[in-house]
């Protein structure tokens, strides 16, 4: 059986999903394979649409937890400012 997803999982995955996509565009950018860096963003982004769709669905059956859902959305968007700062520099 599986326990309740909190927000220290939420963080935990966070960090992880972090290091490895900002190693992986930081790589993609020093070889210059921009249609990967694309690809990462566009992964991203999507991942973003899915968590939406399920905390509406979770939402509306009442239970949303919103500190977990926050604490998710907010970490793929900060990866996702990450990489473009890094696109900039570069």
């Amino acid at each position: 059986m599986m326990g309740v997803y909190t927000v220290k999982d939420a963080l935990e995955e966070r960090e992880e999903l972090r290091l490895n996509l900002l190693d992986k565009a930081e790589e993609y950018l020093r070889r210059g394979n921009n249609d990967a860096v694309a690809a990462i963003i566009v992964s991203i982004e999507m991942e973003v649409r899915e968590l939406v769709k399920e905390g509406r669905r979770l939402r509306l059956r009442g239970e949303l937890d919103r500190e977990v859902y926050k604490t998710l959305i907010d970490g793929y968007y900060d990866v996702l400012s990450d990489i473009w700062k890094n696109i900039r520099k570069n």
